[in-house]
């Protein structure tokens, strides 16, 4: 009760919307929760802060002149969310904020000014999700964020000065969602040699690429790629047909699209956004003659009321109709 006593009061005299921090945290030393989200004029936190043993969220998004963290606050052993998000003026980490073994978040969406990660981001062994959305100036990323075994978001989208990744981010075993929507200017090299086993979902959408590489076929549980205004693509890998799992694809806005392999359509639970329609009226031609065929060799058969019900694709609905029926192979 003495606590929360001493929470309120700091609160109340406070004034956070205008404006300080109190320099002396030890009295909050049980506090759990800290937003001060959107304070105006918070230019930097108090070296006091790494006395908040028990933190597990700590919330300075939206702070626009947040210029550096102490480094104190890589001794908060329990913090677990960290929101840096909209901190325009951060431009970089503490360089032991890899102390913070259980940080499970970590967001820096819309850090305009943050130019580089340090090496020990990689240290962080219970990191889930980490988000760089919107981080203007960042070139590139550690090179040994493989050893985030953990990492199951990444986000990396509108990045558009990022130009390589390094070769370990395909050692990212436990990553489900990896964005690059709109990095521009990223080498896909790393595609080639992709061996994410658990990779859900890959967004690819506006960047200047060709074509896929055959690897895409080895994402074994792949559920959602999007392509989305991939203006120069022109082709997609045979490979693509092994995507068993493969449920959502985007194809929108790709004008160059000269190829769809005939294995994609085998995929049984696919949806597909901005098929154009001549790759459509192929397939169907393709579907139909397929089901001539099947009745012709089974027209003995057929005389005599017996034909076999799995020679026949009794589900061919329109490419756009429900999940339980889209794509059916024939």
């Amino acid at each position: 009760m003495e606590d929360l006593k001493s929470i309120l009061q700091w609160a109340e005299n406070t004034n956070l919307a205008g404006d300080k921090i109190p320099r002396d945290l030890e009295e909050l030393a049980q506090l759990k929760e800290l937003d001060i989200s959107f304070a105006a004029d918070v230019m930097d936190l108090p070296e006091s802060i790494g006395a908040l043993k028990y933190l597990e969220l700590l919330d300075v998004s939206g702070c626009k002149y947040l210029e550096t963290l102490p480094e104190s606050i890589c001794e908060l052993n329990n913090l677990k969310e960290l929101d840096l998000s909209s901190c325009d003026k951060l431009t970089t980490l503490p360089e032991n904020i890899g102390k913070l073994s259980n940080l499970t978040t970590l967001n820096l969406n819309e850090c305009e000014s943050l130019n580089s990660l340090p090496e020990s981001i990689c240290e962080l062994s219970n990191l889930k999700h980490l988000d760089l959305s919107f981080c203007d100036k960042l070139i590139t990323l550690p090179e040994n964020i493989g050893k985030l075994e953990k990492l199951k978001h990444l986000d990396l989208s509108f990045c558009d000065k990022l130009t390589t990744l390094p070769e370990s981010i395909s050692a990212l075993k436990s990553l489900k969602r990896l964005d690059l929507t709109h990095c521009q200017n990223l080498n896909l090299d790393f595609l080639k040699s992709i061996s994410m086993p658990r990779l859900e979902v890959l967004r690819l959408g506006r960047l200047n690429i060709t074509q896929l590489p055959d690897s895409i076929g080895w994402l074994n549980q792949l559920r959602t790629l999007d392509l989305n205004r991939c203006n120069q693509l022109t082709s997609l890998p045979r490979t693509m047909g092994h995507l068993s799992h493969l449920e959502n694809l985007n194809v929108s806005g790709c004008q160059s699209l000269q190829q769809f392999p005939d294995e994609i359509w085998k995929l049984k639970r696919l949806k597909m956004n901005g098929v154009p329609s001549r790759f459509l009226l192929k397939s169907w031609a393709k579907r139909l003659a397929v089901l001539i065929s099947s009745f012709s060799a089974d027209k003995t058969s057929s005389d005599r009321g017996l034909v076999d019900k799995d020679s026949v694709d009794t589900n061919l609905t329109d490419t756009d109709s429900s999940d339980k029926d889209k794509n059916q192979d024939t």
